[in-house]
């Protein structure tokens, strides 16, 4: 029996290879020993084409061998080939007709990568030396490495080994088997290839007492990480990201500004952002194209080889289109005429709207939230106003604006007495009111505070005090209408009440001293201003937004805080208090 090493391979990883030269040569010297078996003499040469030499998922190619003697002439008829590969099948053993010994590959095992394929008679020379089948469109292109965590504490301890594997446009691939080494502790795959899901990941676990360098074999690339135990302190890997609820195709800004290293400095940033891409920097954007939930990983790695890790999920939705709404003023324009349109009233549920587009329907267009327009004819135009959100998703809104040739009236009128009380009635004359080209047809009052009225006069007791907007709209007979707006304010006799209160009820020089006067209050109105006298030679102060106010006082001594608060009806009431700083 001969020696039956010889074979064409290329190394996915040392160990597989080895496995699978030991067992396929346990084979082969079983299947020597057997009688009439025929295989290549030493001196023999084996040149192996494979065709073709890359192949979809699932499909299949023709390993070719042809046996020459070291005379040039060839293999006799009834020589035995034996095949082997660590992806997919092939047939086992072939016998040389003419020559020619052919095995069929199958890619049967939904699994892409590289295939080894070894093919052994006897002692024979094969030709080339490595020969492999492409399985897939995508070849692996990169592998990286990352463990969580990254650093243990002393002692030691277990941390996940995570590989991702990538294509040259950094497209996630499945089913490459990738073999783990390490250079101390323990994995738990011991040596036996473990395969990327669909993700394009696969993890292992290693336990550890001491530092330890993990290596990854994936074809012929390699990759490295370290997990640490030593006294240096690990890296706090942190970062925030905004918005907080991203939509697809949004941009996200992610800044792992926020992480630290107590004895060191970070040096490197890696994210995988959980749906096959990764990134590397401090800050980052990214965006997603699927509505889903996100797990987003950032390694960080200081001065001395430790790492941290921070993962968060993230929720992508789908974005929500925007609501188109408008009002324009007034509602019955004449040609001409400045009409307003204000879209203040469009908004979108899930985010800003970045652009307001309208068409007036007399071949001009426009652009802005609030915009005014003329029409140079009368008409009925379809006025549409389209809104466009951050995301790029738009709705439209269309009404109606009737515009006619005649003007508009005038409205006018005036009210007695001009200073009136609570319950006093007050009279509203619109006669001064006019329409240039017609005449007025109706005349229609609202009080201001729930009450209305018709007719060219009018009149209307309050029952509280305030001010109060009178409102009269007059509407002629093209049915042109106008508004005419007054404010009345009516008073009361009743005076508010002056009251505060302050903190801290001892307080220091120069301390901030809190004073509330939002206990005051008026019975039949409301209070429109505070005024404070703080009694150290400071300006007083008065407004209505100062029912509270916060004042230090720069020497000890006994100061008189007046406070002064004044009604809508105009009346006023004070009261003091003595403040004593210590």
């Amino acid at each position: 029996m001969k020696g039956i090493a010889s074979h064409v391979e290329v190394t996915i990883n040392k160990r597989t290879g080895e496995l699978f030269s030991i067992l396929l040569g346990l084979f082969l010297l079983f299947h020597s020993c057997k009688p009439g078996v025929l295989v290549a003499p030493d001196s023999a040469t084996l040149n192996v084409v494979v065709v073709p030499s890359q192949i979809p998922v699932g499909g299949e190619a023709i390993v070719k061998v042809t046996g020459y003697k070291s005379t040039g002439g060839l293999l006799p008829d009834g020589t035995e080939i034996y095949f082997s590969t660590d992806i997919g099948s092939i047939e086992s053993e072939k016998e040389i007709q003419g020559g020619v010994a052919e095995a069929i590959f199958k890619s049967n095992d939904n699994r892409s990568g590289v295939a080894t394929i070894r093919v052994i008679s006897g002692n024979a020379k094969t030709n080339p030396e490595t020969i492999t089948i492409t399985i897939g469109t995508s070849a692996l292109y990169s592998i990286i490495l990352m463990a969580n965590p990254a650093s243990l504490s002393p002692g030691g301890g277990t941390s996940t080994i995570r590989v991702l594997t990538y294509d040259k446009l950094n497209n996630p691939l499945s089913n490459i088997a990738v073999v783990l080494s390490s250079n101390a502790g323990e994995l738990s795959s011991k040596g036996v290839p473990i395969y990327t899901g669909t993700d394009g990941s696969a993890q292992d676990t290693l336990k550890t007492s001491v530092t330890t360098r993990v290596t990854a074999m994936a074809g012929d690339l390699t990759a490295t990480v370290d997990v640490t135990v030593e006294d240096n302190d690990a890296p706090t890997a942190s970062f925030v990201y905004s918005p907080e609820s991203p939509k697809i195709n949004e941009k996200i800004f992610f800044n792992a500004a926020q992480s630290s290293d107590t004895d060191g400095t970070i040096e490197s940033y890696l994210w995988d952002f959980g749906d096959g891409t990764a990134g590397t920097g401090q800050t980052i954007s990214h965006s997603y194209k699927n509505a889903n939930k996100y797990h987003v990983v950032l390694v960080v790695k200081d001065n001395k080889g430790a790492q941290g890790t921070k993962e968060v999920s993230i929720t992508v939705g789908d974005n929500e289109s925007p609501t188109a709404e408008f009002v324009f003023s007034p509602p019955s324009p004449n040609v001409n005429e400045d009409v307003v349109f204000d879209a203040s009233d469009s908004t979108d549920p899930d985010g800003t709207i970045s652009s307001y587009d309208w068409d007036f329907n007399d071949t001009k267009t426009g652009h802005g939230k609030l915009i005014t327009h003329k029409f140079s004819q009368i008409g009925t135009y379809a006025v549409t106003l389209r809104v466009t959100d951050n995301s790029g998703n738009s709705s439209t809104k269309t009404k109606s604006v009737v515009v006619s040739a005649g003007q508009k009236p005038v409205a006018s009128f005036d009210y007695s007495p001009t200073a009136p009380i609570v319950g006093q009635t007050v009279y509203m004359n619109a006669s001064a009111s006019y329409d240039s080209d017609g005449t007025i047809t109706e005349y229609r009052w609202d009080y201001g505070d729930g009450g209305s009225g018709t007719g060219v006069t009018s009149s209307h007791a309050y029952s509280n005090s305030g001010s109060f907007i009178i409102t009269l709209v007059v509407r002629d007979n093209d049915g042109n209408e106008t508004t005419l707006n007054k404010s009345v304010r009516i008073s009361s006799d009743s005076y508010p009440t002056a009251s505060f209160t302050y903190t801290p009820s001892e307080p220091t020089a120069g301390q901030d001293v809190f004073f509330d006067a939002t206990s005051s209050k008026d019975t039949d109105g409301y209070i429109t201003d505070y005024k404070w006298n703080f009694g150290d030679g400071s300006t007083a102060v008065n407004g209505a937004e100062y029912s509270t106010i916060t004042h230090s006082f720069a020497l000890a001594g006994s100061y008189k805080v007046i406070l002064i608060v004044t009604d809508n009806g105009g009346n006023q009431t004070n009261t003091y208090l003595t403040v004593t700083v210590k």
